[in-house]
């Protein structure tokens, strides 16, 4: 430990370690001690330099007691500041940026890591100099004449005493300075008149006092812009049909920057413009038009996006235009037709002015004037407001103004047309351009255009149309139109929109051809041509020529040439001095008619009774072919198959050997209309012979016990030649004979027996008569008869009749028996009698029932044999008949008596 050492003092230590053999040194460490607070005073001096510098020296403490560093402090009233003095001390330190004619007070400070010492403040005061912190003027208010600019005091007088005022103009730079303000100390505004719109000015203010003076930079401020001065009519070039290209030499007086052009394009046609969308349709402000159903909206302030196009804009000679709130506008074009138009707007406007703090003319009337030198007796606050076009030039067009100007930002058109336009900045506000024509007579065209165009070409125009065109130019404020509008005529063009006709085909052989105008003639017709060509053709007919009469016209086509039912293109050519126009190919089918070049079918006889029929399509079908009808004439065949492999029939059913005559009935129709039906020309046909057919059944009538007679009746299909030559054969045979089998022969005979005569035939009859009497037959037997019938082909056979001959005269009558069974009943019985006794069979057998009081006669079939009988009289003899009927006689009656029973007390009842 090494002590009473000074602070922040410098020290070399070694350390020697000695042996009794000696000492060794190690080697040398360089060391200083920590270190205090400085002690003693700083003395700092202080001297001018100039009116915003000064030089300070100080002296360093007497104890620094370690390594100083020194900060250079001074106060002001307008602040407080420091500066670095590093570690030097006893050279002078240079102090800037200071404000003349100041008092400071400076003092210096030393600091190690310890602690810090001051020295005593020392109070300057810096030397008066010229004024700084001194602005540029700066505008209150322009109007296109006027300038009211204002300045402030300086932010630094930088002496005592009073500060003058001073206010100089120039036009240029390189023009000489203009002192409109002398050495004044109490005025910070001035108004500045006689100026020309829109014109760049430089002001500057300089401020002086004993010391010296300060002038502030040049302001650059304009005069408020007025509308353009005169713009002269705009040339025509570049004339088509329908293009036009219009240019015009900007105004020589702009007064103001140039927003837009809006060229103004009138036609006499009774309807509006008719002009295509194209790219020039751009919004170009922020303008909402609610118009009436006439009328579109048209805009007056152009951007750099091209122009933008309306069309059809037509407004009523008074129009009220009404402000929000209770700000009322109105405006009426007076004396329309004359160059110098007179517009008046009447109504309320809000001051939209700033008033200005101070001014050398506060009453001057002029500075709040809004809009162009025509405006007049504007008054602040609600009081109403009048415009009057004043200078020729302005505003005129001869159909009638096409323009007028407000400055109001903010405006509403009410009546027939409504206007509304967004609120912008007052010094900016979009200038609505308003065309007033009469909208019964005039349509309109506007363009809005940027300022740097002076050309522009109007594309979709109509051909051979009358316009005039009229420039508006515009700046911010207002507007000016060219004088009066030049009159020119786009050139012919062919027809536009050539209708397509409407197509009637009254007849086969016929088009009724009606139409319309065309949607635009572009110039004089000269006729209507009609042509034709036949579908699936490239060969065009002209088929008729029309002059130009008023529509609607029509044309009857009843050429040679059209055929029905096909299928024709109609279209119609028109002319004008121009050229010509082709309108659109319109379908039409004539009318279907009755088919042609129907051929002969061809016929195949298949047999006796079918054929088979081929035909072919109508070389001319003249329609659709809906079906054929295959006629022999009789029968008729109805075939509806289109399918021309199909068209064949067989046909059945016919009669053999018999001469046809078949045609094909074919019938077309088309559209809704039957077009009617042809025939063929006949093909004969004969069909096979065969053997006869038709044969009628045979008529057999019982004559007796031995005698038939048969007759019959020719076929109805002889089917065969020769017909003189037919011949029938009547065969009978023998199939049945009941009185022959119950009778046993007691002699011989030399017939056959009757077993050998059954089911045999024989021929009875051949000849051409149609009867025969067949006699000598057996008794009660029954025989079939056959006719066959002859022709050169072969026979036929009928169909096998069977028939009975007569039973005879019965032999022995019937017996029956009765008992009574109650006093009010009997019955009767009796047995079949055989063959032998009735010659015959049983077919009816009849009762008789007698007594003293009634009779009654009862029918049995021949399986009856017997029955009871009622409701008889008690006690009452009965007398019983019994009749046997074989089909031919009746037995003789067979009796008996009967008494019906005691019926006691019963009561009869009469």
């Amino acid at each position: 430990m090494v002590e009473g050492l000074s602070p922040w003092s410098r020290h070399i230590l070694r350390l020697q370690a000695c042996t009794a053999q000696g000492c060794g040194k190690g080697p040398m460490v360089e060391r200083r001690t920590l270190e205090m607070t400085p002690e003693g005073p700083i003395l700092l001096e202080l001297t001018n330099y100039s009116s915003r510098s000064l030089r300070a020296l100080w002296t360093a403490p007497p104890r620094p007691n370690g390594n100083i560093s020194y900060t250079l402090y001074f106060k002001s009233k307008d602040g407080d500041g420091a500066l670095d003095g590093s570690t030097a001390a006893g050279s002078w330190m240079s102090v800037t940026d200071l404000q003349p004619y100041t008092s400071y007070s400076f003092w210096i400070r030393g600091c190690n890591t310890q602690g810090c010492v001051e020295s005593l403040p020392l109070s300057v005061t810096t030397t008066p100099a010229a004024p700084d912190g001194l602005s540029p003027p700066r505008l209150v208010h322009a109007t296109r004449a006027s300038l009211n600019v204002s300045w402030s005091a300086p932010a630094h007088a930088n002496a005592p005493g009073p500060l003058h005022y001073s206010l100089q103009m120039r036009t240029s730079p390189q023009r000489p300075v203009i002192r409109l303000l002398e050495n004044t100390t109490d005025t910070f505004s001035y108004y500045v008149d006689g100026l020309s719109p829109y014109t760049h000015y430089l002001f500057r203010v300089v401020v002086s006092h004993t010391h010296g003076q300060t002038a502030s930079p040049w302001a650059s401020l304009y005069t408020a812009e007025d509308r353009p001065g005169p713009i002269d009519a705009p040339a025509v070039s570049g004339l088509h049909p329908h293009s036009v290209t219009v240019s015009w030499i900007p105004p020589s007086q702009p007064n103001g920057l140039i927003t837009n052009y809006t060229l103004f394009l009138h036609t006499s046609s009774n309807s509006a413009l008719d002009t295509k969308p194209s790219s020039l349709s751009r919004t170009s402000m922020n303008l909402n038009f609610t118009l009436g159903p006439n009328l579109s909206p048209m805009t007056s302030t152009a951007t750099s996006e091209g122009p933008h196009l309306n069309s059809g804009l037509t407004l009523r000679p008074t129009s009220n235009l009404t402000t929000t709130g209770s700000n009322h506008v109105s405006m009426s074009p007076a004396n329309t037709g004359t160059k110098n138009s007179s517009i008046a707007i009447q109504g309320t406007l809000p001051n939209l002015l700033p008033n200005p703090a101070s001014s050398s003319r506060p009453d001057n009337s002029e500075g709040n004037q809004i809009g162009s030198r025509n405006v007049s007796n504007i008054s602040r606050g609600p009081s109403s407001i009048a415009f009057h076009p004043t200078e020729p030039n302005t505003i005129s067009t001869a159909n009638p103004s096409p323009t007028h100007l407000l400055s109001d930002p903010e405006f509403h058109v009410t009546g027939p047309n409504v206007v509304n336009i967004t609120k912008q900045n007052p010094f900016h506000w979009p200038i609505p351009t308003i065309i007033s024509s009469s909208s019964d007579s005039s349509a309109s065209l506007s363009v809005t255009v940027p300022a740097n165009t002076t050309s522009y070409t109007y594309f979709n125009l109509l051909p051979y149309q009358t316009y005039t065109i009229q420039v508006v130019a515009c700046t911010s404020v207002g507007c000016s139109a060219s004088g009066m509008p030049q009159y020119f005529r786009t050139l012919p063009a062919p027809p536009e929109g050539v209708p397509a006709p409407h197509l009637y085909s009254d007849t086969p052989t016929s088009v009724l051809l009606s139409w319309g105008a065309p949607e635009s003639t572009n110039g004089p017709l000269e006729r209507w041509l009609v042509e034709r060509r036949r579908v699936g053709t490239s060969q065009v007919s002209t088929v008729g020529y029309l002059p130009p009469d008023p529509p609607p016209l029509s044309f009857l086509d009843s050429s040679s040439a059209l055929s029905p039912w096909t299928t024709y293109q109609y279209r119609l050519v028109l002319h004008n001095q121009a050229g010509s126009t082709t309108g659109p190919w319109v379908k039409v089918t004539t009318r279907a008619s009755r088919p042609a070049g129907l051929i002969p079918p061809k016929v195949r006889v298949l047999g006796p009774d079918s054929l088979q029929v081929t035909w072919s399509p109508p070389l001319i079908p003249n329609g659709e072919i809906h079906g054929y009808e295959i006629r022999l004439p009789e029968p008729r065949i109805f075939h509806d198959s289109g399918n021309a492999s199909e068209l064949n029939v067989t046909v059945t059913d016919l009669v053999p050997y018999t001469n046809y005559s078949v045609t094909i009935l074919a019938c077309s129709k088309g559209g809704g209309h039957v077009g009617g039906c042809t025939e063929s020309p006949p093909t004969a046909a004969t069909t096979l012979p065969t053997i006869p057919q038709g044969l009628a059944t045979l008529a057999v009538v019982a004559v007796s016990e031995s005698f038939l007679a048969i007759s019959w009746q020719p076929a109805n299909r002889p089917n065969g030649p020769n017909i003189r030559r037919y011949r029938y054969e009547l065969l009978r045979r023998k199939t049945q004979q009941p009185l022959a089998m119950a009778t046993v022969p007691t002699v011989t005979a030399t017939s056959p027996p009757p077993s050998e005569d059954l089911h045999r035939w024989r021929h009875v009859y051949s000849g051409t008569k149609l009867f025969y009497q067949d006699k000598g037959l057996s008794r009660f037997t029954r025989y079939q008869y056959q006719l066959v019938v002859h022709n050169d082909l072969g026979s036929s056979s009928g169909e096998i009749v069977t028939a009975d001959t007569m039973a005879g005269v019965p032999l022995h009558p019937p017996s029956p028996s009765a008992f009574p069974i109650n006093h009010t009943a009997v019955q009767v019985n009796w047995k079949q009698p055989s063959l032998q006794d009735l010659q015959g069979e049983v077919e009816s057998y009849f009762l008789t029932v007698d007594s003293a009081h009634s009779s009654q006669t009862l029918a049995f079939p021949p399986e009856i044999i017997s029955t009871v009988i009622t409701d008889l009289w008690p006690s009452t003899v009965y007398l019983v008949s019994l009749q046997v009927f074989n089909g031919a006689h009746n037995t003789t009656k067979a009796t008996v008596n009967v008494t019906t029973e005691d019926g006691g007390d019963v009561k009869h009842i009469m």
